[in-house]
């Protein structure tokens, strides 16, 4: 459903769910996630990365990703304090990141091949 939403149609499956930490929000019924993210662990250079961050559309406004990025956060200082951990914002979302301490990194990209929405490389400074 996201990847048609937001008209990226490539292949979401990238080989990186085994060596990631997920987080959701359960919806209505439990076989119906309306938040999710995924922290995808680099172990080999003690690296983090968020991505995949959705709220479906009937979530959103209610604060409900705010609370699943500050449930990650809080799991990442307890469990990784020291990895650098960073992730690629959508344009329009940089200040809902900056507002957990990320900031930005780096210019405006696309990725050519398979996702043509605006993000902005961001890296975690705790606040």
């Amino acid at each position: 459903m996201f990847i048609l939403e937001q008209k990226i149609l490539y292949s979401d499956i990238d080989g990186r769910d085994f060596e990631s930490i997920h987080f959701w929000i359960e919806g209505k019924s439990p076989s119906n996630i309306s938040t999710y993210l995924r922290v995808i662990l680099d172990e080999a250079n003690k690296k983090l990365s968020i991505g995949r961050v959705l709220t479906t559309p009937e979530e959103r406004g209610k604060g409900v990703a705010r609370l699943l990025m500050q449930a990650a956060l809080e799991y990442i200082q307890n469990h990784y304090k020291d990895w650098p951990l960073t992730l690629h914002a959508q344009e329009y979302l940089v200040d809902f990141y900056k507002s957990f301490g990320f900031v930005e990194t780096g210019p405006v990209f696309t990725y050519p091949d398979e996702d043509p929405v605006p993000h902005v490389p961001m890296e975690y400074r705790e606040v």
